[in-house]
């Protein structure tokens, strides 16, 4: 299929569930496209985030210029994102992870963006420079909370 947007020329390899694809290796420039599927009785609002192989993290639905309602998947409906919804074009090799957050509650998708760093170790860190790269990580303490209007899973 030709696909807009000077994406060019594409053939679709298959349907897989969020367990499937996990592991599987995708090539560059290979385009991954989402159906999101609310099987609960409430709306939920939902966000897809890359965060690519040199640490960037980028919201891919919704664009973060659409209306917070745009996120708004209704209770028991299926929503089939187009590819001017959000897809993800794979444009370097490496390990892309995809972030799903659903919420009760609609949330400014943006302010988890930023743009790539320059990874290196904690070797050689003072140790504000430790917990700076630890927080960008993801590596926190111990601590847990409960709240059952919102999850994630990736």
């Amino acid at each position: 299929m030709r696909l807009p947007y000077n994406l060019g020329l594409h053939r679709e390899t298959g349907q897989y569930s969020s367990q499937e694809i996990d592991g599987r290796v995708l090539n560059k420039n290979d385009i991954l496209t989402f159906t999101l599927h609310n099987k609960s009785e409430q709306d939920y609002y939902c966000y897809l985030i890359n965060i690519g192989v040199d640490g960037a993290i980028s919201a891919i639905f919704p664009n973060p210029e659409e209306r917070m309602e745009h996120a708004r998947v209704n209770a028991g409906k299926k929503r089939e994102l187009t590819i001017n919804d959000g897809v993800l074009m794979t444009d370097q090799a490496g390990e892309e992870t995809i972030k799903l957050i659903t919420s009760t509650q609609p949330i400014d998708v943006s302010l988890l963006e930023q743009s790539k760093f320059n990874r290196r170790g904690t070797k050689g860190l003072n140790p504000l420079e430790r917990l700076l790269v630890n927080a960008v990580h993801g590596r926190r303490g111990d601590r847990s909370m409960q709240n059952d209007d919102w999850a994630t899973g990736q």
